[in-house]
């Protein structure tokens, strides 16, 4: 019984330790003046609860310690799930799930991707749009 306990506090303190996720925002207005003051860049994340790969994505690319860093530190990470914000939902129908979308602080959009996209890929991804994020160069 006490090894069951003691296993218990272990992997509690691990977890608090070592919070390996994300912090999702809701979606608002009030974002990209959050943006401007903390000179970031603001991410969106469209999922939803029937996406196969959206799941994927929970799994893996959203578990990455390189990707985890990169957004901690340079981004605002906002997720709209289809079935919690079904108005926003519709609003990005045609952007598919999963996708990603990187906004600049004036509301611009920098950069969309839809689909899976591996962990190594994303960290490639946040970082080319952290060196260069003029939208005229990304959206050709």
């Amino acid at each position: 019984m006490y090894r069951i306990i003691l296993a218990f506090l272990l992997a509690m303190n691990f977890t608090y330790a070592y919070p390996n996720t994300i912090t999702w925002e809701e979606w608002n207005p009030a974002i990209f003046q959050q943006a401007k003051q903390e000179k970031k860049l603001v991410m969106l994340y469209l999922s939803a609860d029937w996406c196969a790969f959206c799941k994927k994505m929970e799994q893996t690319t959203w578990q990455d310690q390189q990707v985890l860093d990169t957004i901690k530190g340079q981004f605002i990470p906002v997720k709209i799930q289809d079935e919690t914000n079904p108005e926003l939902a519709e609003k990005y129908r045609a952007y598919g799930r999963p996708a990603v979308v990187f906004y600049d602080e004036n509301e611009v959009e920098i950069l969309k991707k839809t689909g899976y996209i591996k962990p190594q890929w994303m960290y490639w991804m946040l970082s080319g749009v952290i060196q260069d994020f003029n939208p005229e160069t990304n959206l050709k």
